[in-house]
């Protein structure tokens, strides 16, 4: 993501994205088939660990980065 949004936008988007897909599995499959390539993603192991929050949370760093 080229254009980073302002924090309350990057908020509820996030919000959102938690209250649609509950499970893990789902949050990925949203954002892959959004456009995301696999180095946007988590690794398989790293969605094992880390919370729903966090997992949105790392795609929206690794977007940023990009």
């Amino acid at each position: 993501m080229k254009n980073t949004f302002p924090k309350d936008i990057m908020d509820c988007m996030k919000d959102c994205i938690l209250s649609i897909f509950w499970a893990k599995k789902d949050i990925v499959d949203f954002f892959s088939n959004s456009g995301c390539t696999t180095r946007d993603l988590p690794l398989d192991r790293e969605v094992k660990e880390l919370s729903r929050a966090a997992i949105v949370d790392k795609i929206f760093h690794n977007l940023e980065a990009c």
